[in-house]
């Protein structure tokens, strides 16, 4: 990425943070990491406190994806401390992003708090883009408290909302969204039905990460449903993609659905071991906490085979593991 020649710093800014976010969208992580932060220095240079605030936001996303959760708080931290006081559309783009990061963490009451102003402020400024994220992430803190039909409702508007636009992207994520709500009510075929929308949406624009994000959840559905070599081959799928984007959160949490096909195959041991480095491991997600212990909760041994187990599997480098997935050992 070269400045042209002659051009001020500033006449830059545009480029690198347009390209940065879509490198991101993209899932190309390390090259959007680069664009955005080029931007933010050029953005602190021309004293640009919206582009700062908006480049730490979208590095906030790369870090999250990555599993750097720290740094994603930090940088969220810093973004909404320059976004508050701009208020607009400013404000709305980090908040969504505060919103997203929130309800991934658990703070479900702070999401929605979030969620609603974001969305206030989107019909304010006619955003409608805005207003679909806002929505989507109130039906994701309802999916989250099992206040399911609401959930679906929100998802439902989210879906009509980006048809009536054309946003393809949009459209997939609701899609996405609709399948996590009928798999939280127990309807595991209806959602394996919207995650295939979403992971042929996905394919279609190239999005690779929501591709991984998709996979899993196809493995998550399938492994409930007994199709185990359909789980199967959805949790490789998604270890192979987000393999390609450095989304190490994405690959621990598709070793859970993958040690359910080995328990339902009468391999207790070889699951405990997956079990054992994903809850060991410190970048997976704080969803999967829930999956692993409902299904070290129906494993038949001993509690201390169990723990020995466990105990094994988090000595393990997830490096090692995922060449073995890959290459078809698991």
């Amino acid at each position: 990425m070269r400045e042209q020649s002659g051009a001020p710093p500033a006449a830059t800014l545009p480029h690198y943070l347009q390209l940065g976010v879509a490198c991101v969208r993209l899932s190309d992580y390390p090259a959007g990491e680069q664009a955005l932060a080029r931007a933010l220095e050029v953005a602190r240079v021309a004293g640009d406190q919206p582009a700062q605030a908006e480049a730490l936001s979208w590095l906030s996303v790369v870090a999250l994806s990555v599993g750097r959760v720290d740094d994603a708080e930090q940088l969220l931290a810093e973004a909404l401390v320059l976004a508050r006081p701009l208020g607009g559309a400013t404000l709305a783009r980090v908040l969504i992003h505060v919103t997203n990061h929130e309800w991934q963490g658990g703070k479900l009451d702070e999401a929605a708090q979030h969620a609603e102003e974001v969305r206030r402020l989107a019909q304010q400024l006619g955003d409608v883009s805005q207003e679909i994220a806002a929505t989507r992430a109130l039906g994701v803190v309802s999916g989250l408290r099992r206040e399911f039909d609401e959930s679906r409702r929100y998802f439902e508007t989210c879906l009509g909302l980006a048809r009536q636009i054309g946003d393809r992207f949009q459209e997939s994520s609701s899609e996405s969204n609709l399948g996590a709500t009928k798999q939280y009510a127990g309807d595991f075929a209806g959602a394996v039905v919207h995650y295939l929308a979403a992971f042929e949406a996905d394919e279609e624009l190239g999005m690779i990460s929501r591709m991984a994000l998709n996979a899993h959840n196809l493995a998550d559905a399938y492994a409930t449903l007994g199709q185990l070599d359909e789980s199967r081959r959805y949790a490789v799928e998604c270890v192979r993609l987000a393999g390609q984007i450095g989304a190490v959160p994405l690959q621990l949490a598709a070793l859970v659905p993958l040690a359910e096909v080995l328990v339902k195959q009468g391999q207790p041991d070889r699951a405990l071991t997956l079990l054992g480095l994903a809850r060991h491991h410190p970048s997976t997600p704080k969803q999967k906490e829930v999956g692993i212990n409902e299904l070290l909760a129906v494993i038949q041994l001993t509690p201390e085979q169990i723990e020995a187990g466990l105990a094994a599997g988090a000595q393990l480098e997830l490096a090692a593991v995922v060449a073995e997935v890959l290459a078809g050992q698991w």
